[in-house]
């Protein structure tokens, strides 16, 4: 009998990296295992082995709009396909091979219902300890602050073993407790205690205090139980990435720089700019004098779409031999892995966190949405390998950052004392990540035990 672990990612792309991530990490170092995954659309994949497969779910009609929340638009669509993940996980028991876990992310706990209906186990996958902490956290905030806007009442939250946590640095709507979005956070976090186990992208020596209060359940409600609690990270998606982009035009580019003297700018897959920011950040790098790597995209609906029109005039002619504007998709990895980039300003989004730690790149933070300002505030608060932030006022997200504002954050972070002790404890946390995975390492024997239980499980199936 075979052994399957069935995974079902939520519908943004991040989410599906992630799980793709995880699969290769399996499949590197257990020959036994195979991996089906289920697709909510034609998400671009190819299977990297043959032991990796993908179903793509039939369609649903998505719901859009309305008073919507993107997190209660993703979930609904996600929750109309019960009947289609029922169908194709009872389809992969029916062909005699054993699944002793079905694995999902935060945009599919009530998927957990439906494993449980068929008798498989089921696991949640999540990026931080901190952000795991907080959506557990949840009842206990939910019985102990009854305004509605509660998080405006206080200071920080305090969430057990770390420092206060401001109020914007927390996820909107979990300070909206008459929105239908802050209803669905507090059902979700309380479907996390149906799981057998929690995965996360994380390692023991980057969040350690939120790692040891998930482990004690120190941020359950009194008398619950709390899960497994497996970090296997980092999750990288390297497989020889560096020679495949060798080609490509950001890195012959960065090719003919010195080392350390480039700062990267990307804000993720779907981190848009309106051409007034756009400009704002083009002065910004001009004035900052360093050398820079820009990816950049425009909102849809922006004036511009010709980036001569968009950008401030002669800036790509003032700044030929200083940088290089990229307007497509840029191969991140590779670009991280580079000995010229000495700095990088993100989003903060955890796949890129973990990226930037793997590669020992210091950052700047520029949090936009959903999780990366709780994330920036790990970063800099807990660990202090974030050299500083470029943060809007969450209630104020047409305000603009000025360019001001970036010349002197990449100043900083390339040519000054601070940016030079963010290196040091990036590089530091880069050799702890390493260890982390090797044989003897945390993430390593967490991962073994992980599939060890799985095995074990498979075994009483047969």
């Amino acid at each position: 009998m075979g052994v399957t672990i069935v995974m079902f990612p939520g519908p943004l792309q991040s989410h599906l990296i992630a799980m793709i991530r995880l699969s290769n990490r399996l499949l590197r170092s257990h020959a036994d295992l195979n991996i089906t995954i289920l697709l909510i659309s034609d998400a671009a994949t190819r299977p990297l082995t043959p032991r990796l497969s993908f179903i793509e779910l039939p369609c649903v009609e998505p719901l859009t709009g309305g008073q919507m929340n993107l997190a209660e638009t993703l979930s609904s669509n996600v929750d109309r396909l019960k009947p289609m993940v029922a169908d194709a996980l009872a389809s992969i028991l029916n062909t005699n091979v054993a699944v002793p876990a079905f694995v999902v992310d935060i945009f599919g706990t009530t998927m957990i219902d439906v494993a449980a209906d068929l008798g498989v186990p089921a696991y949640i996958l999540i990026t931080s300890a901190t952000g795991l902490g907080l959506v557990l956290h949840l009842p206990v905030l939910d019985q102990k602050y009854k305004e509605d806007e509660w998080k405006v009442q206080m200071k920080g939250i305090d969430v057990a073993g770390l420092h206060m946590v401001p109020p914007l640095d927390i996820i909107s709507v979990l300070g909206k407790k008459q929105s239908p979005a802050y209803t669905w956070f507090l059902n979700s976090s309380r479907q996390y205690t149906k799981a057998q186990g929690i995965i996360v992208d994380t390692f023991s020596d980057l969040e350690t205090k939120a790692v040891e209060g998930l482990v004690q359940g120190a941020y359950l409600p009194a008398g619950q139980t709390m899960p497994s609690i497996y970090p296997v990270g980092p999750l990288l998606g390297l497989d020889g990435r560096q020679a495949q982009f060798a080609d490509h035009p950001c890195i012959k580019w960065l090719d003919a720089q010195p080392n350390l003297s480039v700062v990267f700018l990307c804000l993720g897959s779907v981190g848009t700019f309106s051409t007034e920011q756009a400009r704002e950040i083009a002065l910004g790098l001009e004035l900052s004098g360093h050398r820079f790597l820009w990816s950049v995209r425009f909102q849809s609906g922006s004036k511009e779409t010709d980036l001569q029109a968009a950008l401030p005039d002669g800036f790509l002619e003032r700044t030929k031999n200083l940088g290089m504007v990229w307007t497509e998709s840029t191969p991140q990895i590779s670009i991280l892995a580079h000995p010229a980039v000495g700095g990088f300003v993100t989003h903060c989004g955890w796949n890129s966190v973990m990226e930037t730690i793997w590669f020992g790149v210091p950052m700047v933070g520029w949090p936009l949405y959903a999780e990366q300002r709780l994330n920036a505030f790990v970063l800099a608060k807990e660990l202090g390998i974030l050299c500083g932030r470029l943060k809007k006022e969450e209630d104020d997200d047409e305000a603009l950052v000025e360019a001001k504002v970036v010349g002197e954050a990449v100043r900083k972070l390339m040519e000054e004392e601070e940016g030079r002790r963010a290196r040091e404890k990036t590089l530091r946390m880069k050799e702890l990540a390493r260890k982390a995975v090797e044989e003897g390492g945390s993430s390593y024997a967490n991962l073994a035990l992980l599939v060890n239980q799985w095995t074990c499980a498979s075994n009483s199936q047969s």
